[in-house]
């Protein structure tokens, strides 16, 4: 017995497919679609190619690449987070807390200087004046060159 193969024209193929002629036409200049010698279709291996194409290589291809770009910011999250676990690393909050600490104590050390080395400094030389001044100046920024990275921890993440 002879297999019966079912032709169609665009518009039959169109409305089987759920889809307007001119998108078949489109399908057909795009070499998605082949049209036959006679200008009609064969149905049945037009229908399948179509859903071959429609759910196979492109929607493959953009999970692997999205895939791929999800395990690529999965692994730079992980980095980050060992970095800052290691202390190579801080948090924008802790550091601006940090230092506005560090900042506003110097500050006012800064400022209390006057009063401390006035009586200790009254009826001196200029050379002395400046060599003690120079001291105690020194002495205060030399706290903000020492970096201590236990500075940066939070106290929740003791919990």
């Amino acid at each position: 017995m002879a297999k019966i193969v079912k032709r169609g024209s665009a518009r039959e193929l169109a409305e089987l497919l759920g889809v307007s002629e001119r998108r078949v036409n489109q399908l057909v200049n795009e070499e998605i679609l082949h049209r036959e010698i006679e200008g009609d279709f064969i149905l049945t291996m037009a229908i399948a190619t179509f859903y071959e194409n429609k759910y196979a290589g492109k929607d493959e291809d953009n999970y692997w690449g999205e895939k791929a770009l999800h395990e690529a910011a999965k692994r730079k999250l992980a980095e980050l987070e060992l970095a800052r676990r290691q202390n190579m690393s801080h948090d924008a909050a802790d550091v601006e807390r940090v230092m506005t600490d560090m900042l506003s104590n110097l500050r006012s050390q800064l400022l209390g200087i006057p009063a401390k080395m006035a009586a200790k400094l009254e009826k001196k030389s200029k050379n002395i004046i400046r060599s003690e001044l120079d001291k105690e100046i020194r002495s205060r920024l030399t706290e903000l060159c020492d970096y201590n990275p236990e500075l940066f921890k939070d106290d929740q993440e003791d919990d």
